[in-house]
């Protein structure tokens, strides 16, 4: 679970991916949420996904990236910078 807030004064739209990375290398994408916050706002989003049987063993990471669809942004573009948070978790 992500929880994904607006901390601007108007209302945002933001696509939430999920990806993790196996200790092999291996990367897969978890799945994705897009969201329309108003201001203040916060959701949670979770995700579902089985490990399979022959998973590499060991820690993996998750990570998650959230993006804005919006035409304004931080830099110099106009483009929005993602915000991104991992952590990780052990497969035996």
């Amino acid at each position: 679970s992500a929880a994904v807030t607006n901390n601007t004064s108007k209302d945002a739209r933001t696509t939430v991916t999920l990806t993790t990375v196996s200790p092999c290398g291996v990367e897969t994408n978890l799945g994705y949420h897009r969201l329309e916050l108003f201001p203040g706002q916060t959701i949670l989003v979770t995700v579902s996904y089985k490990v399979a049987p022959d998973a590499c063993t060991g820690m993996h990471t998750v990570t998650v990236t959230a993006k804005s669809s919006g035409k304004q942004g931080d830099n110099a573009t106009g483009r929005s910078t993602p915000a991104t948070a991992s952590t990780s978790l052990m497969v035996e």
